[in-house]
Order: structure tokens, then C-alpha cells, then sequence
């Protein structure tokens, strides 16, 4: 009775019927050229085609594998090339055998000259492939011997040209001289390598477009720094004219008592501040105590109420404990339910059990006597049977006193003192 849904088609029935007659239209147009009057037929006649077409190709495959490549063509051409070669052979013989008397004689004879031929043909190839060899080997030596004699022309002109220079050089100083002058040199060409290595090694590390990227931008930076510098100087010219116009009128006074509340001020805020945060650490921490101290009860509040509801209910009781220690839910036989559903008796009977569980707890460290006030007055008397017996098993860590007007309901607690009043 909350909501009301309504869900129709995007399309009409007639609609969909008139797409439907279409599309049976359009199919009749395409199956009646190929003889299929439905899609059954059509489907088996296109499977028909397939198998048509896989034997086909299979054909198609063994016949390109018998031909061996060849086009019929060209099969058919040597076929006739070859009856001519036969037809002139046995119109003038030139064997010296003669003809072979059977096909079986001209088979051996083939298979004769085959074996003839095969070690010749063996030996031919062994040798033309030896002869590709030599012929490679022959091509990269004869390339190295051209390289070689061209580097060793080389070196002959150098060579050529540095003794010219050393003659022209002893014709002017002794070798002692051109000794020390080449040693100078050496070091000096040490040197300059040294420097290029470290100069090329900083210009790999910044290109040249980046260092004129750097400097222009550098630039730019002066100057605009410059701009603002002498913008700021007249600035502070214009502020130092007010502030003198305002040490005359009083402002400065009235600045440093300004100064003197905001410090003042700053130190109340403080001293707030400090006494705010060790407020919320004193909350923080008596609530983390409390939480804990609370969590240290709960769960043997727990497993006491279940020990003794055990008893009352059976093996499958379970209840759920509120960080407030009041039951939140109650477990019967794989069923929960919370507190508030449950019938007043069984919630009579889950106070009292909760009420035997912290007696017992608290009996550890002194205890403090229980009084039940005229109770278990909607429980049916098989539960007042197992209560009792529930009261008994209390009864034995901590003092219980029961206050009735009816004591036939609490008959079932075992060594049980009665006084009458």
C-alpha cells in the first residue's frame, strides 16, 4: 500500500505486430530466390553449402599439392612437351641399350641412372658449395687486403711527412730541444684535453638553448626587479611622509596602546587555549577509561547472564550487551529479537537474570546483597521452575533476598531461608 507500479511496453502490441509482418516480408524476400521457404530450410541448406564448400577446398588443396604448384596449364604442357620427346626417341633411338621391353625395365633403368647420378650430383653440390666458400672467404679477405694497403698508404704519407718535418726541425735545434718542446707540447695537449672534458661534460648537462633560455629569462628577472625596487623606494618614501604627519596627530600613541591590548590580548587568548586543550585531554581521558573500564564489565556481564540463562532458556541463549549495559537483543533457538519485542514476562525474566549476573560479578570484590521486590509475576510455571533453579545457582556467590506476598513462586529455589512476617 506504499507505492503503485505500473510498467507498459515502449511499443504497442499492434506496433510490434506490424514490425513483426515486416520483417516476416522482408524474409520471404530474401529466402524465395534461393528456394527455402522458412528459416529451418534455410538453415539446413546453408549448412549443405558449407560441407559443399569444405570439400571443395579440400580438393582444391589436394590439387594444388599434386601439382606441386604448377597451373593444369602448364602440367598439360610438359605432359605434351614430354610425349613428343618419347615419340622422337623411339623414332630415332640413340640409345645405346635400346629400347627398355617393358615399363618395369624403364622404371629400373630410371631408378639405375638415378643411383648413377646421385653421387656425382652429390659431389658436384659438395664442390659448388666449397667453391661459395672459398669464393666468400676470397671476398672478405680481398676486402681486408684493400682496407689494409689503403691505411698503410696512409701511414706512409704521415710517415712521409713527419720525417720531412722532424729534418726541417733538427736542421734549427738538436734533438735534446725538440725532446723537451715535445714533452712541453704533451703536457700542454694533456692539459687542454683535460679542460675540453670538462667543458664538454658541462655542456652535456645544460644544452645551449637552455642556457640562453636561463639567461634571457635572468634578465628579465633584473629587470623587473629593478622596476619594482624603485617603485617600493617610492613607496616607502610616501609611507615614511605619513608616518611622520602621523607622530604629529597622536597615531603613534595610540599604536603602541593598540600594540599593548593586542599583546595583552594575545596572552589571554592563550592562557584560554592552553586551559581548553587540557580540558579535552581530561575528557578524552576519562572518557577512554570510562569506555574501557565499561568494555571490562560488558563482557562478563555477557557470559554471566548467558551462564544463568542457560539455565532458564536452554543451550541456544545468547544476548547482546548495550555499552550502557542494558540487553539489546535476546537469541532463542537461532532466532534474535530485540528487548522491546519480547513479552513482558521474558523481559521480567531478562532483568532478573541481568540483576543474579552483576551480584555474582560484583560479589568478587565485596558484593552487595540482592532484594527482588514481589517479581515473576507474568512468568508461567515451568519458567518459575528454572528461574528458581537460576536464583539457587546465584544464591551461592552472593546474598539474595526476596521480598513476596506470593512465595508458592519462588518454592523451586533450592536452600532457600523463608521468614514470615
Amino acid at each position: 500500500g506504499i507505492a503503485t507500479i505500473e510498467i507498459t511496453p515502449s511499443q504497442s502490441v499492434a506496433e510490434l505486430q506490424e514490425e513483426v509482418e515486416d520483417a516476416e516480408k522482408a524474409l520471404g524476400r530474401l529466402t524465395s530466390p534461393l528456394g527455402v521457404n522458412n528459416l529451418k530450410e534455410a538453415v539446413i541448406a546453408n549448412e549443405q553449402r558449407a560441407d559443399a564448400q569444405r570439400d571443395v577446398d579440400r580438393l582444391k588443396a589436394r590439387e594444388e599439392e599434386i601439382l606441386q604448384g604448377d597451373s593444369v596449364d602448364e602440367i598439360e604442357q610438359a605432359v605434351s612437351s614430354y610425349q613428343a620427346e618419347c615419340d622422337s626417341y623411339v623414332n630415332q633411338p640413340q640409345a645405346k641399350q635400346g629400347l627398355p621391353e617393358s615399363a618395369a625395365d624403364a622404371s629400373k633403368r630410371v631408378s639405375d641412372a638415378k643411383a648413377e647420378l646421385a653421387s656425382p650430383e652429390s659431389v658436384l653440390e659438395a664442390a659448388q658449395e666449397r667453391a661459395e666458400t672459398l669464393r666468400a672467404d676470397y671476398g672478405k679477405l680481398d676486402s681486408q687486403l684493400r682496407i689494409v694497403q689503403q691505411t698503410l698508404a696512409g701511414l706512409e704519407a704521415a710517415l712521409t711527412d713527419k720525417k720531412g718535418r722532424l729534418d726541417k726541425a733538427r736542421s734549427n735545434d738538436s734533438d735534446a730541444k725538440l725532446d723537451e718542446r715535445a714533452t712541453k707540447t704533451n703536457a700542454d695537449v694533456t692539459k687542454l684535453e683535460g679542460e675540453a672534458a670538462s667543458l664538454r661534460a658541462k655542456l652535456n648537462q645544460s644544452s645551449p638553448d637552455s642556457a640562453e633560455t636561463l639567461l634571457k629569462n635572468s634578465r628579465d628577472v633584473y629587470e623587473r626587479g629593478t622596476s619594482d625596487l624603485i617603485s617600493e623606494e617610492q613607496n616607502f618614501a610616501v609611507l615614511a611622509d605619513r608616518l611622520q604627519q602621523a607622530q604629529a596627530d597622536g597615531r603613534f600613541e595610540e599604536m603602541e596602546a593598540a600594540e599593548r591590548d593586542l599583546e595583552e590580548s594575545r596572552r589571554t587568548f592563550e592562557l584560554i587555549r592552553r586551559r581548553a586543550e587540557a580540558i579535552e585531554l581530561l575528557w578524552k581521558t576519562l572518557n577512554e577509561h570510562r569506555d574501557t573500564t565499561r568494555e571490562a564489565y560488558v563482557k562478563p556481564l555477557k557470559e554471566a547472564i548467558e551462564r544463568l540463562g542457560k539455565v532458564v532458556f536452554g543451550s541456544e541463549f545468547e544476548v547482546e550487551i548495550g555499552d550502557d549495559w542494558t540487553i539489546l537483543t535476546r537469541t532463542l533457538h537461532g532466532k534474535t529479537l530485540p528487548f522491546d519485542y519480547l513479552s513482558v514476562g521474558a523481559k521480567e525474566q531478562l532483568g532478573i537474570l541481568a540483576r543474579l549476573a552483576a551480584a555474582q560479578i560484583v560479589a568478587k570484590h565485596g558484593g552487595a546483597p540482592l532484594i527482588i521486590d514481589d517479581a515473576l509475576g507474568f512468568s508461567d510455571p515451568s519458567r518459575l521452575e528454572k528461574i528458581g533453579a537460576a536464583i539457587a545457582a546465584a544464591g551461592e556467590h552472593c546474598q539474595i533476598i526476596i521480598l513476596t506476598c506470593t512465595p508458592g513462586r519462588f518454592t523451586h529455589v533450592g536452600k532457600a531461608e523463608v521468614v514470615r512476617l
